[in-house]
């Protein structure tokens, strides 16, 4: 999502996919964060699309990372290892590192591997991006015909 809360970030609206198509990522910004919204399942399939997303912000030199994984509907330990070693990466160059919007299994996973004690974690996006000192801008209004 761009400044006005869309996709964007030079990508197609529909962002990348892993193979099989079970997992997209899009990429946007807001401010000085970069958001990357997750779908699907982050598996062993779709962990390297998440890493190279995860690398090239980090090689952006974004000062921080914002992970929205409220329509996550599976991860398993490789999804949660590319995570970690993003937010290690982030850290090292003075990045942070934080995860929207988790439910269900996703938050299970995250709170059974003590992630949730290492990476900030937040309710939903609008939460995690006023904690980020960040705020998505207010739909534009549309002129009535």
């Amino acid at each position: 999502m761009s400044e006005d809360g869309t996709a964007g970030g030079g990508r197609p609206p529909g962002g990348e996919s892993a193979p099989g198509g079970g997992f997209v990522i899009e990429h946007g910004q807001v401010g000085d964060t970069r958001v990357l919204r997750l779908r699907g399942e982050l598996d062993l399939l779709a962990a390297p699309v998440l890493r190279r997303g995860l690398v090239e912000a980090a090689q952006a030199h974004v000062p921080r990372l914002l992970v929205d994984v409220s329509e996550l509907g599976f991860v398993d330990s490789t999804g949660l290892s590319v995570l970690v070693a993003a937010r290690h990466r982030l850290a090292e160059a003075g990045g942070r590192l934080a995860l929207a919007g988790p439910g269900g299994v996703v938050r299970d996973a995250l709170v059974a591997s003590g992630l949730d004690l290492v990476i900030d974690v937040y309710g939903g996006l609008d939460e995690a991006l006023a904690a980020l000192g960040e705020e998505l801008p207010p739909p534009r209004s549309q002129a009535p015909s």
